[in-house]
């Protein structure tokens, strides 16, 4: 690096840390002591920068992944998941309530469902997972294992019994919920509609795991919401479902002895 500083060229060093309340914090899967003695090494003449601003900064994060993911963005398809979405947004408006506006805020979060980026900034913010970095890790794996061709990214696409997310999501202190997510979710057979079962249980998990709370919390999901987050045009067409059939799944769900950690309080789940 030294040797750099008397020539035109500039060197660019990517750490993995972050900085917290004055203090560098080093990314959980890499040497402590080895990176910052990297830091140290070069803290007195370089200059450092944060590469994103991803705090509040939500927008920022879609723009990275959609860049670093996809060569194009087809705006022919993004129209047409978005008009479908919009004719069942509109046949069950009684579940998209607000439609409008939550259509607007897909326009510029496509192909990603607003929801999915919102559940995928909470497992980084509780995981205690590096905000960019780790979003882009999990979600190239998760379109990396997405089966068929869906009109857009939702929620339950995120499969924690992948070996490429299981570390990242079941990392300490949440390492017990590999075990319910096995039991419950991914070994759950025996029941009637057994995919929209499972696909509706994986957004409940994702959505709770991360709280630890076995009482009620407002940022659990509701019915309306979770309509919202399961549904997929592609999905829902090729199986013959319909919005509501979610409704359904979580009665079954709900209603078998084999899930037995599914809770629902009020109109929470």
């Amino acid at each position: 690096a030294k040797a750099i500083r008397a020539t035109d060229s500039i060197l660019i060093i990517s750490l993995p840390v972050e900085w917290k309340e004055q203090k560098l914090e080093t990314d959980w899967r890499y040497n402590k002591g080895f990176v910052q003695s990297v830091w140290n090494a070069l803290k007195d003449f370089a200059i450092p920068i944060s590469p994103l601003r991803t705090e509040g900064a939500r927008d920022d994060v879609v723009e990275v992944l959609k860049r670093r993911i996809f060569d194009e963005i087809s705006e022919d398809i993004k129209i047409s998941a978005l008009q479908k979405l919009r004719e069942k947004a509109v046949a069950y408006e009684e579940y998209f309530i607000g439609y409008e506006e939550f259509l607007k805020k897909f326009e510029r979060t496509y192909p990603f469902h607003p929801d999915y980026l919102e559940i995928l900034e909470k497992l980084i913010s509780h995981l205690k997972l590096q905000k960019t970095r780790d979003a882009l890790k999990i979600t190239i794996e998760v379109v990396k294992s997405i089966e068929g061709d869906p009109e857009y990214i939702t929620v339950w696409h995120i499969n924690p019994s992948l070996d490429s997310l299981r570390p990242m999501l079941f990392r300490d202190p949440f390492v017990d919920y590999e075990m319910v997510y096995r039991k419950d979710i991914e070994d759950l057979s025996g029941v009637e509609n057994l995919e929209l079962v499972k696909i509706t249980l994986r957004t409940i998990f994702l959505s709770t795991y991360i709280y630890d709370s076995p009482v009620r919390l407002d940022d659990f999901p509701d019915k309306k919401k979770l309509v919202r987050m399961v549904y997929e045009p592609r999905k829902f067409t090729e199986n013959n479902w319909e919005p509501v059939d979610v409704l359904s799944a979580i009665e079954i769900a709900y209603g078998s002895e084999k899930v037995t950690h599914l809770m629902k309080s009020e109109d929470k789940f």
